[in-house]
């Protein structure tokens, strides 16, 4: 029960990384010729307070612009190298120890063969044994029982080699066991990180609509050389882009939070 219970989680962990991410990336804050020409009439117009606020305000917004890229490339980079570090894992905890484990059954097998005619002989021996009792012959009963008793040492000696082949390959398998379920144990704590990323994301798309509402007012202001509204949309835009960085930092974070826990797996594992 626990196991299966392990499994899911372990499952849900794989699929959780290896989805793709989905797209979180920002608008364009370039301005189209036209644009950037009407712009730049409206700022010479604008008193020099305005005239100073429009002109930072925008290279804040293309300054946040540019950092929101960088944070897609990191994210994206480090979201890859994540899901192909757990795509392995599965592969390597099968093979875990495997030559090792093959090589302790092929030697128990060969045990049991080998020794195989010995109990077949001691069996043959003690059916002979009860045969013998009906012919009531006491010679032919204490030769064979002779025999049985010669052969009792070599036989216990013959099941031991066995149960200790067997016990070395049982070790083996169940210390692959504990290994595995170590990992898995570490892996799963993944989870509640990918959960995080997933809401996180979540919110940078909601942004990322609110940020293309208000970028849509922006070139129309322009256009009317409307200064407070061009002025009203960049502060929004720049707010907005400010936050949406924020929540992309913070996933970058948690995506290092996980190769963390990866890398510890990986330590369990080797």
């Amino acid at each position: 029960m626990y196991m299966r219970k392990l499994n899911k989680v372990w499952l849900i962990v794989v699929l959780g990384l290896l989805v793709a991410a989905p797209p979180v990336g920002a608008a364009s804050v370039e301005m189209a010729p036209t644009v950037k020409a009407a712009f730049d009439k409206m700022v010479a117009s604008a008193d020099s307070s305005l005239a100073s606020r429009m002109t930072l305000t925008y290279q804040d917004l293309a300054t946040l612009q540019t950092q929101n890229e960088e944070w897609d490339r990191n994210n994206g980079a480090i979201h890859a190298d994540n899901s192909e570090r757990l795509s392995q894992f599965s592969k390597e905890m099968k093979q875990l120890d495997a030559e090792k484990r093959q090589k302790l059954e092929l030697e128990y097998k060969q045990t049991r063969e080998k020794y195989e005619p010995l109990f077949n002989s001691y069996s043959a021996l003690n059916k002979q044994i009860v045969v013998a009792k009906f012919f009531k012959s006491k010679e032919v009963n204490a030769a064979l029982r002779a025999q049985a008793e010669a052969m009792k040492i070599p036989v216990q000696l013959a099941r031991e080699d066995i149960k200790a082949k067997l016990d070395a390959w049982n070790a083996a398998k169940q210390s692959t066991a504990d290994t595995v379920k170590r990992v898995r144990q570490t892996l799963a704590e993944t989870k509640p990180l990918q959960d995080q990323i997933k809401a996180k994301k979540k919110s940078v798309t909601s942004l990322n609509g609110r940020f293309s509402e208000a970028w849509k007012g922006f070139s129309p202001a322009v256009k009317k050389a409307d200064a407070s509204a061009a002025m009203n949309a960049l502060t929004e835009a720049v707010s907005i882009s400010r936050q949406r960085n924020d929540l992309k930092e913070s996933i970058y974070a948690l995506e290092v939070n996980i190769k963390d826990i990866l890398q510890r797996a990986k330590r369990q594992l080797d």
